[in-house]
């Protein structure tokens, strides 16, 4: 994947979230909405002008703690508009550990599965040409005097593939790599 390929994918995630982030920013829909939309908007255009300021004038050392900075302002200026709800918190234990269940494995496959196969399949092509456009932009922010080298990507794609499989074989949660 060449880095102009790996650029756009990249920009077309972040366009698909667009859909999902747009109603939450307001609140929810309908008669979801929690807090006001006033201060969901406020807390939004804070968190997104922290983040877009502190990376386009902020200093080299800044940029790495901006997603902090960012949401540290977000989570202030919704405390600020008394939108934290920590009631779940509170309640939740300090340390636990979570019940363990196995899921079972189902190794009766027949053509019924072919649909969930290239379901599968597409997700994990399209997770795999995302993966190599966000290492593609790690590398070229962390070795910037460099050239790009394809074997670090290529390692770097090894790493997220055994990371994946791990987590289906276990059970746990999907592994995905933004920027």
């Amino acid at each position: 994947v060449t880095p102009v390929v790996g650029g756009v994918v990249i920009v077309l995630v972040a366009v698909n979230l667009i859909f999902i982030a747009m109603p939450l920013w307001h609140g929810g829909e309908g008669e979801a909405i929690q807090g006001s939309i006033t201060g969901n908007l406020v807390t939004g255009a804070v968190t997104i002008i922290t983040l877009l300021s502190l990376m386009i004038f902020g200093r080299r050392s800044i940029r790495l703690w901006t997603p902090i900075i960012g949401i540290t302002a977000g989570y202030v200026t919704a405390s600020f508009f008394g939108l934290l709800e920590w009631t779940n918190t509170s309640s939740a234990p300090l340390l636990g550990l979570p019940t363990f269940a196995w899921p079972g494995l189902e190794f009766n496959l027949g053509l019924a599965h072919a649909p969930l196969f290239l379901a599968f399949f597409m997700a994990a092509l399209s997770s795999a040409i995302e993966s190599a456009g966000n290492i593609m932009i790690v590398q070229k922010v962390s070795r910037r005097d460099k050239e790009m080298s394809y074997d670090l990507i290529q390692s770097g794609l090894y790493c997220d593939c055994l990371a994946k499989a791990t987590s289906a074989v276990t059970g746990g949660a999907p592994v995905a790599t933004y920027c």
